[in-house]
This record gives C-alpha cells, structure tokens and sequence, in this order.
C-alpha cells in the first residue's frame, strides 16, 4: 500500500513539474510576442533551480523505487510509477533546455 501511495506522490509531482514548465515556457512566448527574440527574457533564482533539479532526482528516484517494489503485485499503479519517471526525466530535460538558452537569465542571489 505504501508504494502505491507514492507512485501516486510521484506522478503528481510530475504533474506540477510540467505545469511549471509550461507556465514559464507560456510566459517566455507572451514575451518574445510583446518585445521580440532580441529583447524577450525571464529569469530564474539559482536557489529555484536547485531546488527544481533535487527534488526532481528525489522523485524520480522513489519512482524507480516503486517500480521495483510493485513488481508482480499492482501493475496500474508500477505503470503509473514509471509513467512518473518517463515525465520528471523529460521536464528535467526540457527545464535544462531552456536555462541554456539565451532567453534564460539566472539569477544568482
């Protein structure tokens, strides 16, 4: 029961990764709109990135855990687990894509 309960953690938790994402990348688009390529940037806060990266490693991690634990017992909810996985890694990815753009101003603080 406790594994199902956090593929479910994790699988929400790469919900709100990915609405993260999409906000800023929704915002980065309303600006290069407003101002153009050469004048669109947002900024984001080096604590904000850290945090983003270590908790998208701790809850991939408890996914792969989950996966490996429901093995043979529950598949909705290992398919549910490594659905998170597939999700945070890919929001990581994209999230890396954008802090190395130029259109990414980090701010360190």
């Amino acid at each position: 029961m406790q594994w199902k309960i956090i593929s479910l953690c994790c699988l929400f938790a790469a919900c709100v990764q990915w609405y993260e994402i999409l906000d800023r990348s929704l915002h980065l688009n309303r600006m290069i709109k407003k101002f153009g390529v050469s004048g669109a940037s947002i900024s984001a806060g080096y604590i904000m990135i850290v945090i983003f990266f270590g908790a998208t490693a701790i809850f991939t991690h408890l996914a792969y855990d989950a996966v490996r634990r429901l093995k043979g017992q529950s598949s909705l909810y290992r398919t549910l687990a490594f659905t998170s996985i597939v999700l945070l890694v890919s929001g990581a990815l994209m999230w890396l894509g954008l802090l190395l753009s130029p259109l990414v101003y980090v701010e360190y603080r």
